[in-house]
């Protein structure tokens, strides 16, 4: 199944939990949010150097009987140091980061919220050139956001 932005699915279009999360990008952000404010941030870099930039793909495992009560949405973001392509899967469903928009390097491609107190999914369009404009549009700081892995 090929969710374009604005489409949205129910869990069960999805597949079983957990969810799984693969992402072409340097970096997958999940934004947590209670009401409006972003509570936490969670990030996955991609480690894997590949002619001079990080590719590869990214995974994760979305489990949604385990979020609190309280969380109402998990936005989902993609960044890279350079312009995103790819693709996203999220369980049975796949987006085409490149529908972001051209010459961004940052983006959310979609969000796991609530209503009537079921989980669904919606795809979205939400490119940008760079961290600054995402960080804006979720109310946090640049630095906050910023996915850069720790030294090791």
């Amino acid at each position: 199944m090929r969710l374009h932005p604005g489409q949205r699915a129910n869990l069960a279009d999805l597949g079983p939990l957990p969810i799984p999360v693969y992402c072409d990008s340097a970096a997958l952000i999940i934004a947590v949010r209670v009401g409006s404010t972003v509570e936490e941030l969670f990030s996955i870099y991609n480690s894997q150097d590949v002619g001079g930039g990080l590719t590869g793909e990214l995974q994760c495992l979305v489990n949604l009987v385990d979020i609190p009560a309280v969380v109402d949405d998990l936005t989902m973001i993609a960044h890279s140091p350079r312009v995103l392509s790819g693709t996203v899967q999220i369980g049975a469903v796949q987006f085409d980061l490149a529908e972001l928009g051209s010459g961004n390097t940052c983006g959310v491609f979609g969000r796991f919220y609530r209503y009537n107190g079921q989980w669904k999914y919606a795809a979205m369009n939400l490119g940008f050139p760079a961290l600054a404009g995402l960080a804006g549009l979720l109310r946090v700081s640049e630095a906050r956001l910023n996915p850069a892995p720790a030294a090791s």
